[in-house]
């Protein structure tokens, strides 16, 4: 593969953006690039989160009982 190499400089006159933009932009980029090459990175992170979600509300209810316990163990 032919690699055209460029400057921020120059990507940024070319674009018309600011180069800060262009970092900006880059980060990003290489955090989710997987996402875009492979669409099973990003559904099996999306079904991981989901599932994450749904035990929230069991979570919550779970301190909620703590909490009430322990005020009542030492009255406050």
């Amino acid at each position: 593969m032919n690699r055209i190499k460029a400057t921020v400089a120059d990507l940024a006159a070319r674009y018309q953006v600011h180069p800060n933009q262009i970092y900006a932009w880059k980060t990003p980029l290489q955090d989710h690039a997987a996402r875009a090459v492979d669409l099973k990175v990003g559904q099996d992170a999306e079904v991981a989160a989901r599932r994450e979600i749904e035990k929230l509300p069991a979570k919550i209810g779970q301190l909620t009982i703590e909490n009430d316990f322990f005020a009542m163990r030492f009255g406050k």
